[in-house]
């Protein structure tokens, strides 16, 4: 079985085999090649693109990577007539019998879907970019900038609008893909609700997100809470809500002066040493005066890049998991969270309803309500008994359920049932 994986940038193994761009995501793409790869039929070849000065090409553990130089996915030119006959001498060359698409927030999809003759596609819903568009700002208002940014961060605004606008454009690609896929994969009736809108037509397939077995290898346990620890999410844009968090830690700290809140990532804006994009990035710049205005400098630690042991490391380590996200598609950190048995409060947006039930398994609040995420983790580090209870219920609910449903639902059987339909 020849299956050829399309993702947007390294990420997972294949960032280890080019040692690029190391995210504190990614988890889900390297356990669902793990289980994939335990059938001995399956060979695998995975592609990606970057700004690189030739195209490399690596082979590890009998899976070919092909990490193109056609430029950041997001930046990508489609419809280029060289670009689409390589894309489709590779599948000839490789005799690839299906090709899964991992998201559809990405520009070169075009070319593949031109080039893919009747080979079948399959896309795996990440991120809906209208939805992104929607949400990116985090319900930041100009004002709020301007009584936290400097006269030359503000003049950078402008990135941030144009990062949010590529979304709305990468929309219409999104629409192409879903209307040229054979089926696409989901794990949530929230995302299949939203596919829906966009094309009423196209084959829904259910799938579980594939979590790390790390994140299963070793339960959190509770103790008594003396200098509160909360682990939340990587948040390096204003979707992700970390602006929130830092609200909300103000006023825990009334209560909790040495609380710790850990934060994945590298805190750019205060490395004098980065290059990155972020550190010109005016959210980062607007996070950095929150926690100075807030006198969180000793509350708030930036954890740098993690690999998933590490990560998993520092779930343990704390007493709770808040997620401050203004939109969740997948939410596999609060997953990852769960089946750890952490006592977990999320936002109530997107598919999190589906996976966090208030007061069974964990607490919801409204998105952008600082106050109340405030309130429930003072009460949830105050009551023993309703962690404890909520971590026994995040392990018989959502662990289980979880496990169940990935070795039910393996992509190698989804996969052999598209390509036989082919046939």
């Amino acid at each position: 079985m020849e299956i050829l994986w399309v993702i947007p940038y390294p990420i997972g193994i294949m960032a280890d085999v080019f040692s690029v761009n190391k995210i504190n995501s990614g988890y889900w793409i390297s356990e669902a090649q793990n289980q994939l790869l335990k059938n001995e039929d399956v060979n695998l070849t995975v592609v990606s693109t970057l700004d690189n000065n030739n195209i490399m090409i690596n082979e590890k553990n009998n899976v070919r990577y092909i990490c193109l130089n056609y430029g950041h996915s997001t930046k990508y030119k489609s419809g280029k007539r060289n670009r689409i006959d390589y894309f489709k001498k590779l599948f000839i060359d490789y005799e690839i019998q299906l090709i899964q698409v991992w998201g559809t927030e990405f520009g070169y999809i075009s070319d593949i879907c031109e080039a893919k003759m009747n080979i079948p596609l399959v896309t795996y819903i990440q991120g809906i970019s209208g939805q992104i568009y929607s949400k990116y700002n985090g319900g930041i208002k100009l004002s709020e900038y301007m009584m936290h940014l400097n006269p030359i961060d503000l003049a950078k605004l402008l990135v941030l609008r144009i990062k949010r606008e590529k979304y709305r454009k990468l929309a219409k690609c999104e629409k192409h893909t879903l209307m040229k896929s054979d089926c696409y994969f989901t794990d949530n009736e929230w995302c299949k609700s939203k596919i829906k809108t966009l094309d009423s037509d196209v084959k829904d397939v259910y799938h579980q997100l594939c979590l790390n077995e790390t994140f299963f290898s070793k339960q959190w346990v509770n103790r008594e809470v003396d200098e509160l620890v909360i682990f939340t999410n990587a948040s390096h844009y204003p979707l992700k809500g970390l602006h929130i968090a830092l609200k909300a830690l103000r006023i825990i700290k009334k209560n909790f002066p040495n609380v710790k809140l850990l934060v994945p990532g590298r805190n750019a804006s205060s490395d004098k040493s980065l290059t990155s994009k972020f550190k010109k990035s005016p959210y980062l710049a607007y996070i950095n005066s929150l926690i100075k205005n807030y006198s969180l400098e000793q509350n708030v630690i930036f954890l740098g890049d993690l690999n998933v042991h590490e990560m998993h490391n520092y779930m343990l380590k704390s007493d709770i998991f808040i997620m401050t996200s203004f939109l969740e598609h997948h939410s596999s950190t609060l997953r990852e969270a769960l089946v750890s048995g952490m006592p977990c409060i999320s936002s109530n947006v997107g598919c999190v309803p589906e996976i966090l039930s208030h007061g069974v398994n964990g607490l919801v609040y409204e998105s952008g309500n600082f106050q109340t995420l405030a309130e429930q983790v003072l009460q949830l580090s105050r009551d023993k008994e309703l962690r404890q209870l909520f971590s026994k219920n995040a392990l018989e609910m959502n662990r289980s359920y979880i496990m169940h449903e990935m070795r039910k639902n393996s992509l190698y059987d989804c996969y052999k049932e598209l390509i036989g339909e082919v046939k």
